[in-house]
């Protein structure tokens, strides 16, 4: 006969909880087969919400309630819910060591307040008793132990359906033991020093007992990275009741090393074989290093192409020998990315339409093709790309890109009204300044004997390499731009320009102890037409004014240095990243722009929290702080008079800029010669593989020459901070964060508008909106 469906599951007895969360916890639903033992694991599960609610004396009885004829049955879930329990107070006895605020520090039992619930979970109460006794023994207080907890309940006068609850914990302290070193027996593979050099325990210091069982954990992993995985090692406690010391003797029985017999892949139903073997730094025959496994499970993991990587490791055919299986789920790998972003690179309309496809894991040969393009009204890219990480059995990487794009680019400076600047005058200046040199500051001239001439006073005549040195003399343009009084907009221009590149790469990567060390480089040459009407405009850059109307050719050289600590590279937890890159674009090279590039980044990650709160769910902090420099250098090149020497020839559309995303957040794009961009992020995982919660502060200066970089002061800089949520799905890096700006002028915040939540305009008010890509390679 067949089993009977459920035609309708009720719950009764519930007045604190509603039913809808109750029956988000039953597995059972309309339509399954129903048995007793499926209604039990449901009563159970319906119990443990109770239990998190804070309802410790709740009873929960599934019943099943069959039709006439059998075929279907009604369950019913009754609830006895007894009386809520909350904490009142937690009082502690016997602690001289700790204090209370300390030890109620380390609980996440807390008494109910303004943003804490008060409520009782046993489960949560054990785990914090075992946080306080591994406080003790962290400092010293070996012996350390909880030996009693007491319970008090109190009725709520004005609600009997709710209890008060006073916890007292009782603390035997015991005394605090310092650490009198560790000594080895049976060991002869290694020696006492060699097992010494990777404990961080010292003696004569107070003994911290999760410092020393890392410690022996080290010890072990220095056999079992070699292969001795069937030794046993023991620890022994030395105790010396006289001095309050406490040391470790170390057993160990070394015996035979193990071997990988045989290494069995199974799950990968589209990537091919040898796309993970290539991964793996070992293969059959190898010593059995728990080191090398762990590296290449993480390899795996850094491939994106999978979901799960899961390991096994049976007995081999014969002793000595080990079996390594690595169960592996495909994750997707294609992906079709399409929407709307808001991007300060996107121009002075900031909506930005993209549209990309990629796959990561070509023909599942790990090969990476892509194409996508990007649309505003004032720029359109397309691009197309190819690039593998292996050639043949060593990783060097080989990769083609093509680009094509047209932008039409504004607020572009004049040299149109008189004086008209010839290319490489040293008082060259944008209309409608004139180019003479006034006085930087308050200054007598001639010096000692002369008059006293305000800042911002023209210089009398036309000064001399010296003069202009020893009185500090700057243009008017210079002073209009120190002062904060920016050209208006009519004497600005626009123009048109279009380029097509073609890029290529290679690089090659080192898998260390100390991380992965890599070095690429690539050569990208480009050709690029600009665009405007000569008879209304003429741009104050005479590179723009060579490129008229004109196809002409933009070369570029780069070399990248890596190391790399990240434990996942996408979305990391731990480690760091640092990288130094050079674009060597022009000189000998050739085209029409000269200039070098360098960029400098770092960045580091720290997991600060990583507790369990849930069954599938732990609470994480992980903390980052990210720096990069960006300055483009003077080149060596062939000048417009014919001779070489050392300059820049670059246009606008070269210059550094901020994006409003990655650099500055929230703030408009400007450009310049040096870029500094800072942050440090606290990030928090909501859903861990795809959505994360992240805290922001930046800061970030550009500067339109290089010069300038030695007064920068606090002023230099642009300020934000908030919050958002980050998607952490491969192929969709994208954040959406509110912003708040600010700048610090003469030791004044001065906060900026916002473009949310200030609907009359208050200045400083409101915050900004910000839908950003998050993630950049280099």
């Amino acid at each position: 006969t067949e089993r009977p469906v459920v035609d309708e599951i009720r719950v009764t007895g519930n007045t604190n909880v509603r039913k809808a969360d109750i029956l988000d916890v039953v597995l059972l639903k309309n339509g399954d087969m129903v048995n007793k033992t499926k209604v039990q694991l449901d009563s159970d599960a319906v119990k443990e919400l109770y239990l998190e609610r804070g309802f410790p004396d709740v009873v929960v009885t599934g019943d099943v309630e069959y039709s006439e004829d059998k075929s279907t049955a009604v369950v019913v879930f009754d609830v006895v819910e007894g009386s809520q329990t909350k904490i009142r107070e937690i009082r502690f006895s016997g602690n001289s060591f700790a204090s209370n605020g300390t030890l109620k520090r380390l609980m996440t039992t807390k008494v109910q307040a303004l943003f804490a619930s008060g409520v009782f979970q046993e489960s949560k109460f054990q785990e914090d008793i075992l946080k306080i006794e591994t406080y003790y023994r962290d400092h010293g207080y070996v012996d350390a132990l909880v030996a009693n907890v007491v319970k008090d309940t109190e009725k709520d006068e004005k609600d009997l359906s709710r209890n008060y609850l006073i916890i007292t914990i009782y603390i035997n302290e015991g005394e605090q033991f310092s650490f009198s070193g560790y000594t080895f027996d049976g060991n002869t593979l290694f020696t006492d020093q060699q097992l010494l050099d990777v404990t961080r325990q010292r003696p004569d210091t107070i003994l911290n007992k999760s410092r020393s069982d890392a410690d022996y954990m080290r010890i072990t992993d220095v056999y079992f990275n070699d292969g001795y995985i069937y030794n046993v090692i023991t620890k022994e406690e030395n105790r010396d009741t006289e001095t309050n010391s406490i040391g470790y003797n170390i057993n160990i029985t070394e015996r035979m090393r193990a071997h990988i017999e045989n290494i069995l892949i199974s799950g990968n139903e589209k990537t091919k074989d040898y796309i993970l073997f290539r991964e793996l730094p070992f293969e059959v025959g190898d010593i059995f290093s728990k080191e090398k496994i762990q590296q290449g499970l993480m390899n795996l993991y850094n491939l994106q192409f999978f979901s799960s990587v899961v390991p096994e490791t049976p007995m081999g055919s014969a002793d000595g020998l080990m079996d390594l299986i690595i169960n592996v789920e495909e994750g997707k790998t294609i992906d079709v990315n399409f929407g709307v972003t808001f991007s300060g690179s996107a121009g002075d309309f900031p909506v930005m339409g993209f549209l990309k496809w990629s796959d990561k894991n070509f023909l599942g040969r790990g090969l990476m093709v892509s194409a996508g393009t990007e649309l505003s009204p004032t720029k359109q890219t397309v691009n197309i790309g190819y690039s593998q990480n292996w050639i043949g059995s060593q990783r060097m990487s080989f990769g083609l890109d093509f680009s094509f794009q047209h932008e039409l680019t504004r607020s572009i400076q004049q040299d149109m009204l008189g004086p008209v600047f010839p290319a490489g005058a040293s008082n060259a200046v944008p209309d409608p300044y004139q180019g003479y040199y006034v006085f930087s500051g308050d200054t007598v001239y001639p010096a000692e004997t002369g008059s006293t001439y305000l800042a911002g006073t023209p210089f009398p005549g036309i000064p001399s390499e010296a003069d202009i040195a020893d009185y500090g003399l700057i243009t008017d343009y210079a002073w209009a731009l120190k002062n904060k009084i920016y050209i208006p907009d009519s004497y600005l221009m626009e123009y048109n320009s279009y380029q097509l590149s073609l890029g290529i790469s290679t690089g090659y990567q080192w898998f260390t102890r100390v991380g992965r060390l890599g070095v690429s480089t690539g050569f990208t040459p480009a050709v690029t037409f600009i665009t405007y009407d000569p008879e209304v405009y003429r741009p104050f850059n005479a590179t723009v004014r060579d490129n008229l109307d004109q196809w002409q050719w933009i070369n570029k050289l780069w070399l990248s240095l890596s190391w790399d600590k990240r434990d996942y590279i996408y979305n990391p937890t731990t480690g760091f990243y640092i990288n130094q890159a050079f674009t060597y674009t022009g000189g000998f090279l050739g085209g029409t722009r000269d200039y070098i590039k360098s960029a400098s980044k770092a960045e580091a990650f720290i997991k600060l929290v990583d507790e369990p709160v849930f069954e599938n769910w732990n609470f994480k902090m992980v903390f980052a702080i990210h720096s990069n420099i960006s300055l483009l250098l003077k080149q060596y090149f062939r000048q417009q008079d014919g001779l070489w020497g050392w300059g820049n020839s670059l246009t606008p559309n070269d210059l550094l800029f901020t994006d409003g995303m990655l650099t500055a957040r929230g703030w408009p794009s400007v450009s310049g010669m040096a870029l500094w961009n800072n942050w440090v992020e606290l990030r928090i995982p909501i859903l861990e593989q795809y959505l994360w919660w992240d805290f922001f502060f930046s800061a970030t200066s550009v500067w339109d020459n290089l010069e300038a970089i030695s007064t920068t002061t606090i002023d230099n800089f642009m300020f934000s901070f908030g919050g958002g949520l980050r998607l952490t799905i491969p192929g969709l890096p994208i954040g959406f964060y509110l912003t708040k700006r600010f700048k610090v002028e003469n030791g004044a915040v001065q906060w900026q508008n916002g473009n949310m939540f200030n609907p009359d305009n208050v200045p400083g008010g409101g915050i900004d909106f910000v839908v950003s890509f998050t993630y950049e390679i280099f």
